[in-house]
């Protein structure tokens, strides 16, 4: 599993509470029905559209249908001890519960305890990164298919104020069969950190996406 170290998220994290104001291998079946609001991810490209429209929309359905039933995600190493998650990562109901948190507009809550604004709109641009999908070496990700993606995304809170999540995700995908359509779904997503080609260094709001999902975690 790839990790990096950086102090960039406890520095981030800081300055962003202190501005805010008050392979392919295929899986069981499962019985999920795709909203009309996504086409069914029938390529990994048609995937990430509909990962992208869903924080883009905020839309918890989509996404919901987006993350396998065994999804887990796994916060950047720095970000573990911090933010007081397992290494262990999130389950796919708490990732979905911070999600829906996220999306519905709901306050979240600062490592002090006090209040967080809930999240007015999101902006997402992902860029992939490498050759393309390939099979990991890791055989905690056997199975699957990753890609690395680079994400610039602008969090504008209640109020105005805004926070920039940057760094590379490591996504992990797997297919499933669905009403008899084969789709793909992500399975594993590894947050590898706040740091995106300097943007962080020099942007004293960046924070990495794990420590965005923690703020709203129930």
């Amino acid at each position: 599993m790839r990790r990096t170290t950086s102090l960039v998220a406890v520095v981030s994290l800081t300055a962003l509470v202190g501005s805010l104001p008050g392979c392919s291998k295929k899986d069981k079946v499962v019985d999920v029905v795709l909203p009309p609001a996504a086409p069914p991810a029938t390529t990994q490209g048609i995937l990430i559209d509909n990962f992208i429209l869903c924080y883009s929309k905020k839309n918890i359905d989509v996404y919901q249908n987006t993350v396998h039933h065994d999804f887990r995600f796994f916060f950047a190493e720095q970000d573990v001890a911090m933010l007081g998650v397992p290494a262990t990562g999130w389950s796919r109901q708490q990732d979905i519960d911070s999600a829906t948190k996220m999306f519905n507009g709901s306050t979240g809550t600062r490592p002090d305890g006090s209040g967080l604004p809930g999240i007015q709109s999101i902006a997402l641009r992902l860029t992939p990164l490498g050759d393309g999908w390939s099979q990991d070496v890791d055989m905690l990700f056997a199975g699957t298919l990753r890609r690395s993606y680079e994400v610039l995304m602008t969090v504008t809170f209640a109020g105005g104020a805004t926070a920039m999540v940057c760094g590379v995700q490591d996504f992990y995908v797997v297919q499933v069969v669905v009403g008899g359509q084969t789709i793909w779904q992500l399975k594993y997503w590894v947050d590898v950190g706040a740091t995106c080609n300097g943007v962080a260094a020099t942007t004293p709001s960046a924070i990495s996406w794990g420590v965005l999902k923690a703020l709203y975690r129930n």
